[in-house]
């Protein structure tokens, strides 16, 4: 069965018509990009390919989350600082830091951020961006903590929650009426014109055509209202780097392709992938949220949890456990892959961090599949189901050490004790790989018969080594613990959370009426706006804010705006930098 199984997927993974040119959109789309540790030449790229996407420049919008202020192996500064310096914003702008909710536990759920906003130019595109930095509270800043580094999930939380909260008309934090201000007011485009969430990795370069591909080609979301998300194809763009990273070309094969292209016979990709995919916000006729939902964003963030299964799921989140949550939710929409959006994204070149990475994959997948085998109403076609195919996957999965030592034994009987060959046993393994070889000599493919070799020498690392590895630690979490530090002897120190979260210590306050009941207040620092919340406190925001623009504004609107007599008489627009001037300004 397994056999056939794979057959069936090397079958479909093949391409035997033409790259066909896109067709041309003008929907609104964020591209969210998470980062962490990544280095000026990886964000450099990843924040280009965004820039050069073919697609109108005013309909997109950068959205870029920085998880703490970590200095990365490499690195002379932190990471979010290469981000501003890539971005061209004005080093000496300090803004606020505003508080919002932060998935973790006790007093560490109060976070705190600060948003940055402009215009990004590249070969001849001007695109908008906004940043936001994570930078936790006062308490967090000690000495070789990573204050307010909470995961890639949190981050992309932060976003979800936000557009949730847009949708819904909720109640929102500082941080949340600061971004919502911002989009609105100053680059000048509402919110709910926003139809797609561009998920796209800060090591990964996409394609100029990625995202014309990923609304048109195959299927076109457009007219198809049952598609929920859509994924492209990933390849790596350091393949021939290191042995490390050779190792991994045809894994990524199998996983970011092969595998994708059989579950979307069925329209049911069980798993997105954040680093490159596209997801859909809403309805387009009905306008019903589907990414941004009540149930996904409750069930995405939830920290209470008291099985083993749990735990893996939600401190392992991310990819699959999303793709499984929408799944569950929205059951009779599509996922799709398309084979002709591609991008490229960097390996982990070090062998430490390819462990800790296939330590996260390989329990998350198995707790995601053994979670997709409850779901009810999977779709079936003919004699498969995928119920059987999520089945045989998970199986594969959990018997693959056992196949490579049972592959080991036999041949250790041929060679000392002289028996008689296994020919099923040949049959199998001639069947499963000498298949893949023809069909890429057919294709013309002969890069990847080669790679297919170098896999198969390498099999005792991935069919055995790793899998065994988080098998064995599939309860320790510590190599993902968003509060283990190094001290200063290169001990690790565990930080514990102390105290008690108070919901009533970040404010929170409707858009309608932030907006209604502004304050004027004086501080040392000079005017600012006091936007008074509830739980009687108060969120500074910079004096950039007075005045509120409409939603598309002019020069002649910016100019007319009237100030505070102790401020300035300058325009409005000769105190703002150009890269925070509103988009209308460039288009216009």
């Amino acid at each position: 069965l397994m056999v056939s199984i794979i057959g069936f997927k090397f079958i479909a993974s093949i391409n035997f018509g033409a790259v066909h040119a896109p067709e041309d959109h003008d929907k609104f789309m964020i591209c969210q990009v998470p980062c962490y540790t990544e280095g000026e030449a990886s964000l450099q790229c990843t924040i280009n390919s965004l820039a050069v996407l073919k697609y109108d420049d005013k309909h997109k919008l950068i959205f870029i989350m920085c998880d703490g202020n970590i200095v990365g192996s490499g690195n002379n500064c932190p990471t979010p600082h290469i981000m501003l310096n890539i971005l061209g914003a004005d080093p000496n702008l300090d803004p606020e830091p505003l508080s919002f909710v932060s998935i973790s536990k006790g007093a560490q759920q109060h976070n705190m951020a600060k948003v940055y906003m402009g215009l990004y130019e590249c070969a001849g595109h001007v695109v908008p961006y906004i940043v936001v930095i994570k930078v936790g509270k006062l308490t967090e800043g000690c000495e070789g903590s990573h204050p307010g580094n909470h995961g890639k999930c949190d981050s992309q939380m932060v976003v979800m929650h936000f557009l949730n909260k847009v949708h819904y008309n909720m109640l929102m934090n500082p941080l949340e009426l600061e971004m919502y201000h911002q989009i609105k007011n100053v680059i000048g485009v509402n919110l709910t014109f926003y139809e797609y969430l561009f998920t796209v990795n800060a090591d990964t370069t996409a394609e100029p055509y990625t995202l014309n591909h990923l609304i048109s080609a195959q299927v076109i979301m457009i007219h198809n209202k049952k598609v929920l998300g859509v994924c492209g194809e990933t390849s790596l763009a350091n393949a021939k780097q290191l042995i490390v990273t050779m190792m991994q070309v045809y894994e990524y094969f199998i996983s970011h392709h092969m595998a994708k292209v059989f579950e979307s016979l069925f329209s049911l990709v069980t798993c997105l992938p954040s680093c490159f995919t596209l997801f859909h916000l809403c309805t387009p006729d009905t306008h019903k949220p589907l990414l941004i939902s009540n149930q996904i964003t409750q069930d995405y963030s939830q920290n209470c949890v008291n099985t083993l299964h749990m735990k893996n799921l939600l401190h392992l989140r991310e990819d699959c456990y999303l793709t499984t949550l929408l799944l569950k939710h929205f059951l009779m929409y599509k996922m799709q892959f398309i084979r002709d959006a591609h991008a490229k994204m960097v390996t982990p070149d070090d062998w430490k961090v390819l462990l800790s990475q296939h330590c996260h994959w390989i329990n998350l997948t198995i707790h995601n599949l053994s979670e997709l085998m409850f779901l009810d109403q999977l779709c079936c076609f003919c004699c498969f189901s995928m119920h059987f195919i999520v089945m045989m996957d998970l199986v594969s999965m959990l018997i693959q050490p056992i196949t490579i030592a049972y592959f080991v034994y036999l041949i250790v009987l041929v060679i000392y004790e002289h028996n008689t060959i296994p020919f099923i046993s040949l049959v199998m393994i001639a069947a499963v790989y000498g298949m893949q070889a023809l069909l890429f000599v057919l294709c013309h493919k002969w890069d990847m018969v080669g790679w297919l070799v170098f896999y198969i020498l390498a099999i005792l690392i991935f069919s055995f080594m790793l899998p065994i590895y988080p098998f064995w630690h599939m309860d320790n979490f510590s190599w993902g613990a968003m509060h283990v530090i190094l001290g200063e002897s290169g001990k690790k120190i565990i930080v514990h959370d102390e105290g008690k979260f108070d919901a009533c210590s970040i404010p929170l306050k409707t858009w309608n009426n932030y907006v209604c009941h502004p304050a004027i207040c004086f501080d040392n620092k000079g005017l600012t706006s006091c936007r008074k919340m509830s739980c009687g406190t108060e969120s500074p925001i910079t004096a950039l804010a007075l005045g509120y623009p409409p939603p598309n504004p002019t020069r002649k609107d910016m100019q007319s705006l009237v100030l505070h007599p102790c401020m300035t008489t300058k325009p409005f627009t000769s105190l703002v930098p150009n890269h925070l001037l509103p988009c209308s300004f460039v288009y216009s």
